[in-house]
């Protein structure tokens, strides 16, 4: 069984963080521009192709451009992690992409609303392992 690649603890708040918005890549419909402010739910979440058995918490976006991410989350085979980040964003509505910025550095992600759902994946580059994609519900 492969597994997937070690994210040291302090970069967690750099994932989590970069898991939230930006643009909507291959959609043929119009984009649905996202109000980020406010309290999300955390109901999925993929680290590098591996999908997340469980997971719960809130990443909440304030006005003034910070965010903070809270819960839990647990992959097949693996202890439960804690997921506890905040930081700085930048959020471009129109393009649909957002960026994080904690302690660790900064991550880029583009966003795809679904219903209720935003879909945020990570960017990153060609040949790169499959992008962690963070599913949010308000």
């Amino acid at each position: 069984m492969s597994r997937r690649p070690e994210i040291p603890a302090g970069a967690w708040a750099a994932v989590l963080a970069a898991l939230i918005l930006a643009a909507c890549g291959g959609s043929t419909g119009p984009v649905r521009q996202v109000s980020l402010p406010g309290i999300w739910n955390l109901v999925g979440y993929s680290d590098h192709g591996v999908a997340a058995e469980e997971i719960s918490g809130t990443m909440t976006f304030d006005s003034s451009g910070r965010f903070v991410t809270a819960g839990t989350v647990r992959y097949p085979d693996e202890p439960e992690d804690v997921l506890d980040a905040s930081g700085t964003y930048v959020h471009d509505a129109v393009a649909g992409r957002l960026s994080l910025t904690t302690v660790d550095g900064t991550t880029s992600w583009t966003e795809e609303m679904t219903g209720d759902t935003l879909i945020l994946t990570l960017v990153q580059d060609p040949g790169a392992p499959p992008p962690s994609v963070l599913r949010l519900l308000r």
